[in-house]
């Protein structure tokens, strides 16, 4: 291909891309994805979106926060007085373009920056896959990024029938393939490792279930501005309540509601029927479907006493997955031949170890999709850790009457005593909340929700009768 078609690359395009890069982020809500999935479920602000955030900010500004269109339109001006080409590149509408995806409005032929910035393999995956393993040190950010980096090129892209577009795409060398395969199996395995790890789960719970108690108090443009403290700081405030209250007390000093030490496979564990119920859960039709929602965890706290500040918290996110558009798309280019190749293309073997969600290019997607989600996927019923420890304390004193150190049967029995006197409500309250109809699952998850609880509670109480080890929460 003459070189010469190539799309300028200079001081514009660079600091263009640089700086949509910078502010990539900028339109997210406060605690970042967790606010994102509260507006999922709140059919009030379902509309607001980060990217729309982002590009608002960036492009107009929002209220007295113009200092980024100000800033670009200064940057714009400096390029025009030099003379650089492409300097309307700089303008606020395409930097807001670039930094969400989207075709520069001033010249769509510069699609590649933003496929750079924002794309399934983009530099702001690479840097937080990496990143988020670093700190976690959970090992899902072994990708060779210095690869895919090194691999990129540009190649114009087509529309259907193979009909030039105009526009160029940001691709990858076709030796690339394997790099990019580790880059989407690391964010699999980032989800479900860390992302949906059940701590985080729990702290991102509370956040959202706060939120809703002050929804009525601010409006979203107030809300989605806010910073992480400005958030807390509001739950502290005379907008919030008992329960905001200890939420934000609960984040500042780490010690967020604790998973009960039980989980319901989504696949194995539920009924067809519950599986479709948790499925709309995530992403409520209306706002009096997420208050029904709400209903069901309130009864099962006030059936189990809590106090003013406690809340009972099912978890009803499943596990996401990358899109099969990553696998599908022809994101690679053939330097040789002028082909464009997609990654089924270039390792078909993906076919069998994914096809559950990748299926193949150009045939209708099926409910194997939806089952790879649900085998991967695990829910998780979240409360204070100190409800649970008056049992194991309970069940401690009982021991202690003995006179004797027990044996871990004898704790056992009785923590099985105290189970059937108080504990049982939760798992026959959560069953009819999933809405299970199939007998012989309810059966499973009793058993299994008994077993975990009272082997649990017994460990505990042993521990803490023999003074090895205490509850600290």
């Amino acid at each position: 291909m003459d070189h010469e078609e190539w799309p300028d690359l200079n001081q514009a395009t660079e600091l263009a891309l640089q700086l949509a890069a910078l502010f990539h982020d900028v339109g997210h809500g406060p605690w970042g994805h967790v606010f994102e999935i509260f507006c999922k479920r709140n059919c009030d602000f379902s509309e607001w979106k980060h990217e729309k955030q982002t590009a608002t900010l960036i492009s107009k500004g929002v209220g007295a926060y113009n200092h980024i269109p100000l800033f670009l339109s200064d940057q714009h001006r400096k390029l025009l007085q030099k003379k650089i080409p492409n300097a309307e590149l700089l303008l606020p509408k395409n930097v807001a373009a670039i930094a969400t995806g989207s075709p520069p409005p001033s010249d769509k032929k510069y699609l590649f920056l933003s496929q750079i910035v924002a794309s399934e393999f983009d530099v702001d995956r690479m840097d937080y896959l990496r990143r988020d393993a670093l700190h976690t040190a959970v090992g899902t950010g072994s990708v060779d990024v210095w690869e895919i980096l090194h691999s990129y090129t540009i190649a114009e892209d087509l529309i259907e029938k193979g009909v030039p577009s105009g526009t160029w795409g940001a691709k990858l060398s076709t030796n690339a393939a394997e790099a990019a395969e580790a880059l989407l199996t690391g964010r699999d395995l980032a989800y479900r490792k860390v992302y949906y790890h059940k701590t985080h789960r729990s702290a991102e719970e509370m956040m959202i279930r706060a939120m809703y108690e002050i929804t009525d108090k601010y409006a979203i443009e107030e809300l989605s501005s806010m910073t992480d403290e400005d958030l807390l700081r509001a739950f502290e405030g005379e907008n919030g309540n008992p329960f905001t209250k200890d939420v934000a007390k609960r984040i500042r000093r780490r010690r967020i509601y604790e998973p009960l030490p039980f989980e319901v496979h989504v696949f194995n564990d539920l009924d067809t029927q519950a599986q479709e119920n948790i499925s709309e859960y995530s992403t409520p039709k209306s706002i009096e479907e997420y208050k029904n929602i709400l209903k069901s965890m309130d009864a099962l706290a006030a059936t189990l006493n809590f106090p003013n500040e406690w809340r009972v918290i099912f978890d009803i996110e499943e596990v996401p997955v990358s899109k099969g558009d990553a696998y599908r798309r022809p994101y690679f280019y053939n330097e040789n031949t002028n082909e464009l190749k997609s990654l089924l293309d270039l390792l078909p073997h993906l076919a069998l170890t994914h096809g559950v969600i990748l299926l193949y290019p150009n045939r209708e997607p099926t409910d194997l999709g939806r089952r790879y989600v649900r085998e991967i996927s695990k829910l998780l019923i979240i409360m204070p850790f100190q409800f649970i420890e008056k049992f194991i304390t309970k069940c401690k004193d009982e021991g202690l009457k003995k006179g004797i150190i027990p044996t871990f049967d004898e704790i056992e029995k009785i923590a099985n005593e105290v189970y059937q006197q108080d504990l049982h409500v939760i798992i026959e309250q959560y069953i009819d909340f999933l809405g299970i109809r199939d007998q012989t699952k309810k059966d499973q998850l009793l058993k299994k929700f008994r077993e975990n609880m009272v082997h649990y509670i017994a460990e505990w109480a042993l521990e803490s009768y023999s003074k090895r080890s205490q509850p600290t929460q």
